[in-house]
């Protein structure tokens, strides 16, 4: 018994693994393996727009 609906293949164009837990981009949404989850292993061309802002407490 096959099951086609199970998993995604990694986004990264050299990769395309089957991941059955895969990792999704907080930033351009893509799912990927955990090789290329992190914006700077896909080459993410969203990730100028993840901004971290940080209060500080004076």
């Amino acid at each position: 018994m096959e099951f086609p609906d199970l998993g995604k293949h990694c986004s990264e164009q050299t990769c395309k693994q089957l991941d059955f837990l895969p990792f999704k981009c907080d930033v351009c949404k893509q799912d990927f393996c955990k090789e290329h989850f992190t914006c700077a292993a896909h080459n993410c061309p969203f990730a100028f727009k993840k901004v971290i802002i940080l209060h500080s407490k004076n």
